[in-house]
């Protein structure tokens, strides 16, 4: 493993010490070696030898340390030789260890003679055989049982810096458990610029030092985790066949969202204080045959998976409008508009088939007409009442069906069933920012879609919409 400590976001270039040494220092790391926390919150994985050669991508080592040291420009045979010491050149050619040349060749004599100077001044062991890398482990046993608690260092001979493509690199990874602010972002970060300069994905891994099974993989982390995210958004607004079960619309296609906006006084996916007064958070229902316009919304907010889906706390739905509701005038966003009867839900007029509604809706209008129920029946009615607006849909309120669903706790972002962040033209850093903050609190990705309903797959997903783009 070697930390990424550059701001650059081509980790893969070398410094001026990786330069001038033509070396580059990698942490060994094993479940029976003792390994300290990494110094960077992100860092890459080195493949093994045996599969770099199998993928077109050998690389050599040069030479081992017991304890990790910080190498300098100046240092003798590339780095390999901290005892300030010349050595006779090496008949092995690529072997640029300095310890056999020392004449140390177990864990017990690098003991005695350099674990007082050790890491600064110290041999190394090669690495070309068994025999003396496990002598490196075992000095660094006594090293640590000494108080010395650097980690074994493995010196790799420099690559191409401009062909990242043919350096073998397995993955990235970040530290899943630091408190800091979100290391993924640098990690996709750095995912992207590889991506960028070679057109392959780099899997990111969840990093937890001191776990037994300290690497894990999460598809969620992955830059590339938005197309699939857009395609299952676009398949569900494509898909009008009906739920099983006998279960309404929304439960399994069909996409909900919510213009949420945002700012600095308040986390987007939390109910507003005019949400919860009024008993309801506003939403729309958008579904490729019902002519929903969701730019005429404007802004930016949150598509929700389907309300089938598994989740920690799901959203519920509670009531809907086939147009804008004018919810905000009524005491309980799913109830009737100030003293006005006729605009009691439509369930409690007895209006429950679509010549009803109809009939109603003529004589009410959207501003004081009936809410119908979240149920089969009454979803369905909402979608055939939209089916006799006019076409074109000329009325700026009738564009979108307003849904209301129930309150949600406050500050539980990390179990409410969030597919993704939607924006219209016009509004990308609204997007960003609520991006940023989401990840900030929950240290979790979630990506941007741009919606334009004039598309027959109106959710796209790009690369350079995501905050990571411009870390």
């Amino acid at each position: 493993m070697r930390d990424i400590a550059t701001g650059d976001k081509q980790f893969w270039k070398l410094n001026a010490t990786d330069l001038a040494l033509q070396s580059l220092a990698f942490t060994y790391r094993r479940q029976d070696v003792v390994s300290t926390a990494p110094n960077s919150r992100i860092g890459m994985v080195l493949s093994d030898l045996l599969s770099s050669v199998g993928v077109d991508k050998p690389y050599a080592m040069r030479c081992a340390y017991p304890v990790a040291a910080s190498l300098r420009d100046t240092d003798l045979d590339h780095g390999c030789n901290l005892t300030g010491m010349a050595l006779p050149t090496s008949p092995d050619v690529g072997d640029d260890s300095s310890c056999a040349a020392l004449g140390v060749t177990n864990a017990t004599q690098w003991a005695s003679r350099y674990l007082g100077t050790a890491p600064g001044q110290q041999c190394s062991f090669s690495v070309q055989t068994p025999a003396p890398f496990n002598q490196t482990l075992q000095a660094h046993a006594l090293a640590n049982a000494a108080g010395l608690t650097p980690d074994v260092q493995l010196l790799v001979v420099a690559w191409d810096a401009t062909y990242p493509e043919k350096i073998a690199i397995d993955a990235l990874y970040y530290l899943v458990n630091d408190p800091a602010p979100p290391q993924l972002l640098e990690a996709q970060a750095r995912q992207l610029a590889y991506y960028e300069a070679t057109g392959t994905w780099l899997p990111l891994l969840r990093y937890a030092p001191g776990s037994s099974t300290p690497f894990g993989f999460d598809e969620t982390d992955q830059l590339d985790y938005g197309n699939q995210v857009a395609a299952r958004v676009n398949a569900r607004y494509a898909d009008t066949t009906p739920c099983p079960g006998g279960m309404a619309a929304y439960m399994c296609n069909g996409v909900v969202a919510r213009v949420s906006g945002y700012g600095t006084s308040f986390h987007s996916w939390n109910p507003s204080p005019s949400s919860i007064k009024l008993n309801g958070v506003s939403a729309t229902y958008l579904r490729s045959d019902l002519r929903t316009d969701l730019p005429y919304l404007g802004g930016v907010g949150f598509v929700m998976r389907e309300f089938a889906a598994p989740a920690q706390h799901p959203f519920q739905m509670r009531c809907i409008y086939p147009t804008d509701g004018f919810t905000v005038y009524r005491a309980d966003k799913c109830g009737m508009r100030g003293s006005n009867l006729d605009s009691e839900p439509c369930a409690e007029l007895g209006i429950t088939d679509l010549q009803g509604w109809v009939n109603h809706y003529k004589r009410t209008g959207y501003e004081q007409q009936c809410s119908l129920g979240a149920d089969s029946a009454g979803f369905e009615l909402s979608m055939q009442a939209r089916l006799t607006l006019p076409v074109p849909i000329r009325n700026y309120d009738e564009k979108w069906s307003e849904a209301i669903l129930a309150i949600w706790p406050q500050d539980i972002p990390e179990q409410l069933p969030l597919e993704a962040i939607f924006y219209t033209e016009g509004q990308l850093a609204g997007a960003q920012y609520i991006q940023r903050d989401y990840m900030q609190q929950t240290h979790r990705f979630l990506p941007i879609l741009k919606f334009n309903n004039a598309l027959a797959a109106p959710f796209t997903y790009t690369l350079s919409d995501q905050i990571a783009n411009g870390q």
